[in-house]
Order: structure tokens, then C-alpha cells, then sequence
């Protein structure tokens, strides 16, 4: 059900939506750091024709868009280099097989990565991996500011980028499969991203209450995430309260993503400081 609505993203209503929230949620603080950040595009081909899965021109368009999601720090990224990944299919299709997607995406990082640049890898498919991944906190480092997206996404390439640089620069997932945060946001600086200005978000959770797995048993309950851009998950917390997260935080795993929280934009210009690669 996550894949089929995908493609809704893209309704004026949504776009209004997003316009209202930025507005709501944004950063609030006088700093503009106004930084340039100049971005490494390593691109894979295709199988068929060998030609990159991405044009340059491409790849600026979306980088401009990513750029808008970081106005309120004035991040903006600019593409400085354009490599294609040899004439070589296989480097883009990312598979456990005869070695695991781990260390496919380190031999990556170690052949093709340039030191003191935010490099974004553009491939074609990445096994296990939901639309991409970037390294956390690798702003923080001299080599490790890595971000790898999948063209096998229906989810906006601007959007990836943004979630995935979201990561470089420390921030974590609103959701966790493996941990249950409560809508009452007691347990909140403790689980899924640590944030309090997130709502806890169920996405992935196979938690079902005794109460609701009766409901279920009698098709009562709706538990599909999203109709459209709207929250319609009908499963509660172990306190029994009904979850509201906000599916359009860039950090979130849905479809919707348009910005940050104050509280997220905080932690992104306390690690760019610490930076090593922030005056490159």
C-alpha cells in the first residue's frame, strides 16, 4: 500500500499542504549560515543502453529543489563534479549476493568518495533498502559525508536527497521498527530520533493491542498509513491512544516530506559547526 499511493504526493492540495506546514514548523531562529555546499554526483548506468541513470542537468534540478528544503539555515548544494560510474551496470545495482549490500556501499565510498565533499551516489536499485541511504553524522567526518539514492524509488529524487542528507547531517528517522514511542511523548527522548518535536510515528511497527488485534479479527480497522498525504493508521500505542505523526517531516518514511522542525534544524547547524569540511 506504501508504493500505490506514492504518486498522490504530486496533488495541488498536498503542495498547499506542505506550503502551511513549512511555515508552522520551520526554523525560528535569526542565524542564516548561508552555506554552499559543493556536491559530488557519482552516477551510475543502466543495464541496457549503458548510459547514466541520471544527466547532469537532471541532477542540478534536483539538487535546486533539495536546496529549498534547507532555506531556513541557507543550505544550498551545488553540483561540482558529474561522474559517471564507469562502463559498468553492476556498480548500480546493489545486491547481498556474492557480498552483502554493506560492503558493496563501502567499496563505493573507498573507490569513488572525495575527501572533503558531500558525495550522492545515483543508483539503480539497492537491495533491503527503502529509497536510499546516507551516512549519519557524516558531515562530521573528513571522508564519510555519503548519500546513496534509488532511481527504483517513486518517491521524489529531491525528496531522497533531502532525507538522506538529513542523516549526514545527524538526524534519524521519525520511525523505528523496533521501538514503540507513545503518543503522550513520555518515552520520547529515547526512542525512534530522540526528538520531542516529532510525534511518534508507528511506520514499520508490528505492534497490535490486545483490543485492536479483536477489532482487526473483525475487519474494523483501516491500517493502511496514508489516503493521499492524509494519516488514516487506525492501530493505537500500548496506551491505547490513536497516533498522529507528521507525515510531511522530511525525516519520515512517507511520501509527503516538505520540511524540518525547528528542533531538527537546531541539531543540523550544531553539526555543521563542528564540521571539518564546512569551510570547502
Amino acid at each position: 500500500m506504501y508504493r500505490t499511493i506514492l504518486r498522490l504526493f504530486f496533488l495541488l492540495p498536498v503542495i498547499c499542504a506542505c506550503h502551511m506546514l513549512s511555515a508552522q514548523i520551520s526554523y525560528d531562529g535569526t542565524e542564516c549560515i548561508g552555506k554552499e555546499f559543493q556536491v559530488i554526483a557519482h552516477v551510475a548506468v543502466d543495464s541496457a543502453m549503458r548510459e547514466p541513470i541520471y544527466t547532469q542537468e537532471e541532477i542540478d534540478i534536483a539538487l535546486t529543489a533539495t536546496s529549498g528544503y534547507f532555506d531556513r539555515l541557507c543550505f544550498s548544494f551545488t553540483q561540482c563534479e558529474y561522474h559517471v560510474l564507469e562502463n559498468d551496470y553492476t556498480l548500480g545495482i546493489i545486491r547481498s549476493q556474492p557480498i552483502n549490500v554493506e560492503v558493496r556501499l563501502r567499496e563505493l565510498r573507498n573507490r569513488f568518495s572525495m575527501r572533503r565533499r558531500i558525495n550522492i551516489f545515483f543508483l539503480e536499485s539497492i537491495e533491503g533498502v527503502e529509497c536510499g541511504e546516507g551516512t549519519y553524522e557524516g558531515i562530521n567526518t573528513l571522508r564519510d559525508a555519503n548519500v546513496f539514492v534509488e532511481k527504483d524509488c517513486e518517491e521524489g529524487l529531491s525528496q531522497q536527497i533531502a532525507h538522506q542528507l538529513g542523516h549526514v547531517f545527524g538526524l534519524l528517522d521519525t520511525h523505528h521498527p523496533e521501538e514503540i514511542e507513545l503518543v503522550d511523548g513520555s518515552n520520547c527522548t529515547t526512542v525512534a530520533d530522540k526528538l520531542c518535536s516529532t510525534p511518534a510515528d508507528p511506520f514499520g511497527q508490528s505492534y497490535i493491542s490486545e483490543r485492536d488485534s479483536m477489532r482487526l479479527m473483525d475487519t474494523m480497522l483501516v491500517v493502511d498509513f496514508l489516503k493521499g498525504c492524509e494519516f488514516v493508521y487506525e492501530l493505537r500505542d500500548p496506551n491505547d491512544e490513536f497516533y498522529d505523526p507528521e507525515v510531511f517531516n522530511i525525516m519520515s518514511a512517507y511520501p509527503c516530506k516538505c520540511a524540518f522542525t525547528s528542533e531538527q534544524i537546531e541539531i543540523m547547524a550544531r553539526n555543521y559547526r563542528l564540521s571539518p569540511i564546512k569551510h570547502f
